[in-house]
């Protein structure tokens, strides 16, 4: 489940159940319009906020998700996995497509965009 709750009262604003399985990531827009999660059905989503609804989904692995991270403009979401690679897909208002793939040597299990560059840092087990 995914859980969304008003940070002034605490109280549960909505749930959602969207993944077939466990939600191991999340990741909330810097304009606040959406969030993602990853989760072990190898699904990531993007829910919009305003409407409470699901926008999009994709599955651009074979394995659980393990984390999701939106960078600075909200144009680009950065995505990784037991797979061996991390996933950079752009979003518009109509879909989510895939840019760009990069190739890694180990499981990522932490990513995070720079807060105003084009820069992505993460980190993964050693090989």
């Amino acid at each position: 489940y995914i859980k969304i709750f008003d940070s002034n009262t605490l109280k549960k604003v909505h749930e959602f159940q969207i993944h077939c399985g466990n939600c191991f990531c999340v990741d909330i827009s810097r304009d606040s319009k959406y969030i993602a999660t990853g989760g072990a059905d190898s699904m990531i989503t993007i829910i919009d906020l305003n409407n409470l609804i699901q926008k999009y989904g994709l599955i651009p692995f074979e394995t659980s998700v393990n984390c999701v991270s939106f960078n600075y403009n909200n144009k680009l979401i950065a995505s990784s996995s037991d797979d061996h690679f991390i996933d950079i897909s752009y979003i518009d208002n109509k879909s989510v497509n895939q840019v760009h793939r990069i190739n890694t040597k180990s499981s990522i299990h932490s990513l995070r965009w720079h807060p105003t560059k084009h820069m992505l840092a993460y980190a993964g087990q050693p090989y």
